[in-house]
């Protein structure tokens, strides 16, 4: 059963051609060390929290609950 969640869970996400998240990953981390070069503990602490407010208003965090979270997998798992 949990072959056949793991399948599922694959059909629902594509590849997209051309994109490497490992390379994404890099040049995000790169631009933070950049940005927060010479700053104080609190300067980066308000600097992420500046980040994390922005993200938010975007609406692209999602609040509930997932479906086919990883706690529900393996509420399923432990059922059967």
């Amino acid at each position: 059963m949990r072959s056949q969640m793991l399948k599922n869970r694959a059909k629902k996400s594509e590849a997209i051609e051309g994109f490497s998240v490992l390379k994404m990953k890099q040049e995000v981390q790169d631009k933070i060390y950049h940005e927060i070069k010479g700053m104080n503990h609190e300067e980066i602490c308000d600097y992420f929290r500046k980040g994390s407010e922005k993200f938010r208003a975007t609406g692209l965090l999602q609040t509930g609950r997932r479906e086919n979270s990883e706690v529900e997998i393996r509420e399923k798992m432990r059922k059967e």
